[in-house]
């Protein structure tokens, strides 16, 4: 095929132009990354995301860096949840969000991902009705509409978990330390608040108590005050577990805030538990 001199001009012209539009648009991007690693720019981000978070849920909240990646990545670095009386509810290593979709008038927010670095949770009881991070759930008066949040994965790495209620066995308490947790969630449909499902890929902790939990899965949903999982599968060093599904009704324990009132529903296919493995439930099998 021969090309008149023409003809070449014209293909010469086209890849010039598509030459200039592509690098337009990789200094559209590369500039755009540049100003968001600027520290004025950080700055203004992080005492938006901080005051928004504080104004729609009254916690006391710091975070010391944000980093960014590509446009869809952003990471927080050392945030900070305060309870009222300025005591630490959650602090993270990092918080890493991949982002699906951003619409800054519809105040909404969609991520492929959520992954929490290092986490530490302490939660305690502060009186017969309430804990720690009650007040979170408090209803709020607003002239702005909130923002909508939605995941599909959420991640938790190395993360530490403190509980203490003076209102139940100190071995409870003891259980309820927490550290090395890994846990996976995945496939989450988020319908509301209140109406949410997944699968649950991993959960891995170290107890207080010296109980030590290797591996769990099973499919959760979330669905007015009923927590359902399915086809849960559990592994300890002394015990395993094997069920169809758990059923927990907190509609009654969540409005008179009373163990009693939990209804549990428990369909059972396997299990399996060595004494030694009791005795970290039980003090009679200690030692044995």
């Amino acid at each position: 095929m021969i090309l008149t001199i023409q003809e070449g001009k014209s293909i010469k012209k086209t890849i010039n132009i598509v030459i200039v539009i592509i690098s337009l648009m990789l200094l559209i991007v590369a500039s755009a990354y540049l100003v968001l690693q600027s520290r004025v720019v950080q700055t203004m981000i992080i005492s938006t995301v901080t005051s928004n978070i504080s104004r729609s849920t009254g916690a006391d909240v710091k975070i010391k860096k944000v980093k960014f990646s590509l446009l869809r990545k952003v990471v927080f670095e050392d945030v900070y949840f305060s309870d009222q009386n300025k005591d630490t509810l959650l602090f993270a290593e990092d918080f890493s969000l991949d982002i699906d979709s951003l619409q800054l008038r519809k105040k909404s927010l969609k991520l492929s991902s959520l992954r929490i670095g290092h986490p530490k949770i302490f939660i305690q009881r502060i009186d017969s009705s309430n804990f720690n991070f009650s007040f979170l759930f408090s209803e709020r008066q607003s002239t702005s509409e909130p923002w909508k949040f939605s995941f599909k994965r959420i991640a938790i790495e190395d993360g530490e978990f403190r509980f203490h209620d003076d209102s139940i066995p100190e071995n409870l308490n003891e259980f309820l330390k927490l550290r090395d947790i890994d846990l996976d969630l995945k496939n989450i449909r988020f319908v509301s608040a209140n109406n949410f499902s997944g699968k649950l890929e991993q959960l891995v902790f170290k107890s207080g108590n010296g109980f030590n939990l290797k591996e769990m899965n099973s499919e959760f949903q979330y669905a007015d005050s009923v927590v359902t999982l399915k086809k849960i599968e559990a592994l300890s060093e002394y015990s395993s577990l094997k069920a169809d599904s758990l059923v927990l009704g907190m509609k009654d324990f969540m409005k008179n805030d009373d163990f009693s009132e939990l209804e549990v529903n428990l369909k059972l296919n396997q299990l399996l538990v060595s004494i030694k493995g009791a005795g970290y439930f039980y003090d009679d099998f200690k030692g044995e």
